[in-house]
């Protein structure tokens, strides 16, 4: 536990693509780092900078000269050195806070491996020395900000997706899965469709810029087969880079992001997001499903695509029996949803008592993370 006149907590939601830290009580998070190492790829460039690692949003101004990591992959830390440069990174150069006087909240994915949670576990009390810590799963924080305790949290992020159906707070684990299917595929994806036009993706910098042309430019649609159908013309859009060149997309924009809803186009056997949603509210008790499919939470920052969640609403109208009411929560905020569920919760005197102090971890050791918390 901690005392509640402790300075108050530092919340983290640890995603691949970004983290988001800041304060509990905090309405949103006070900073936003890019999940990310870069080294210089040719150290010739030292003439011109002082030196050949960047972190986090230091990256973003010389990527084209850097050669890009990304720590997690599919959701799961990876890369545990550059991990911890990142959060060192985050406490140090952008919170500019010591550790060891804040008590420390982080999100958990529904399917981290046990020795994942110890491990950061064993980081942040032996590494930066925080003094407790708490850590909870991103769907119960993200359920939670929504002002709901019933409900299934679709969060779909840039490399994994996730959902989970939650009763009065409680987990429903035979509705729980995961999936391979993400914000990272449309870019993936986009990347193929345009490279058929003569351009070229191959570097981490040029990933890069097609994951900004797809937040930029392109769509769900609302009807894929007529559309396609339509004036190519009317979609046609065009994408300045750095150096003046010019990209033109048109029915790139949607075809990128209809794979979220039949994976088949990228050569995955799966079925789409709208049928996974449907099957694991349809595993949970018949009672249960009317509050479910009536509380549809998405959370995540792929959710944010133009015309996603009509769609997703559309497609699962099709498949529930007849006359059920689907009701999609999707709330300006919600690519934060998760920080700010841990930023409500790690204001409450009332959780206090469940963090782990750092006289407990000493004691029991990193162990002490699963028997507290799973």
């Amino acid at each position: 536990m901690y005392d509640e006149y402790s300075p108050e907590a530092i919340i983290m939601d640890n995603g691949s693509f970004e983290i988001r830290t800041g304060f509990a009580g905090d309405d949103a998070p006070k900073v936003i780092t890019r999940n990310i190492v870069g080294n210089l790829i040719n150290e010739t460039n030292l003439n011109d900078i002082n030196k050949t690692e960047y972190i986090g949003n230091e990256t973003q101004s010389k990527r084209e000269i850097l050669n890009l990591t990304y720590p997690i992959q599919r959701g799961i830390i990876q890369d545990w050195d550059n991990m911890e440069k990142i959060w060192n990174y985050i406490f140090t150069s952008q919170l500019k806070v010591d550790p060891k006087n804040h008590p420390f909240m982080m999100n958990d994915i529904p399917f981290s491996s046990k020795s994942s949670k110890e491990k950061i576990c064993q980081i942040m009390f032996e590494t930066f020395d925080f003094p407790s810590f708490y850590m909870k799963n991103s769907t119960n924080l993200a359920l939670y900000s929504s002002g709901r305790v019933t409900g299934i949290v679709f969060d779909i992020g840039h490399g994994i997706t996730s959902l989970e159906p939650i009763y009065e707070g409680h987990e429903i684990t035979q509705g729980f899965d995961k999936y391979n299917i993400s914000g990272i595929d449309v870019t993936d994806y986009l990347i193929k469709l345009v490279e058929n036009q003569g351009y070229s993706f191959k570097t981490s910098n040029e990933i890069e810029i097609a994951r900004e042309i797809k937040e930029k430019l392109c769509f769900c649609s609302l009807n894929y087969e007529e559309e396609l159908k339509g004036n190519q013309n009317e979609l046609e859009k065009e994408y300045e880079l750095k150096n003046g060149d010019i990209i033109t997309i048109s029915e790139e924009r949607m075809k990128c992001c209809e794979c979220l809803f039949n994976p088949k186009l990228i050569g995955v056997d799966l079925e789409g997001i709208h049928k996974l949603i449907y099957n694991s509210i349809m595993e949970c008790d018949i009672d249960l499903r009317k509050d479910l499919f009536e509380n549809i939470v998405l959370s995540g920052g792929t959710t944010l695509i133009p015309n996603f969640n009509e769609r997703l609403k559309k497609e699962i109208e099709l498949l529930a029996p007849k006359q059920t009411k689907i009701h999609i929560v999707s709330v300006p905020e919600r690519k934060f949803l998760t920080w700010i569920g841990g930023s409500i919760l790690g204001s409450l005197t009332a959780y206090k008592n469940m963090w782990i102090p750092k006289e407990d971890y000493e004691e029991y050791g990193p162990s002490i993370v699963d028997r507290r918390f799973y």
